[in-house]
């Protein structure tokens, strides 16, 4: 069981964690289209899961001795990239 629980937590996260950020830009957008940034979460979710190992290591862990604010401040960059993309694209799509 325990060689099957980080993957079953990865398709999990990858299935709900792109969505659900979607529909937060997209409802502070006030957008009708919530899956309008779902592949772009996607993407983050992506790039965050291959690069943590890396990016966590050396003298991180001494700024950030719990590893779930690390995430935490990865994904909020992440975010602000994608309520600005989404103001790009909301811009461009009235």
């Amino acid at each position: 069981m325990k060689k099957l629980k980080k993957p079953f937590y990865f398709i999990l996260g990858f299935l709900f964690v792109p969505v659900i950020l979607s529909n937060l830009v997209a409802y502070i957008l006030n957008s009708s289209d919530e899956n309008m940034l779902v592949g772009y979460f996607a993407l983050v979710y992506l790039i965050i899961y291959l690069s943590f190992p890396k990016l966590y290591s050396k003298d991180v862990p001494r700024r950030f001795p719990n590893k779930y604010m690390f995430y935490f401040w990865e994904y909020l960059i992440f975010f602000i990239f994608g309520v600005v993309l989404g103001l790009y694209i909301c811009g461009f799509a009235k």
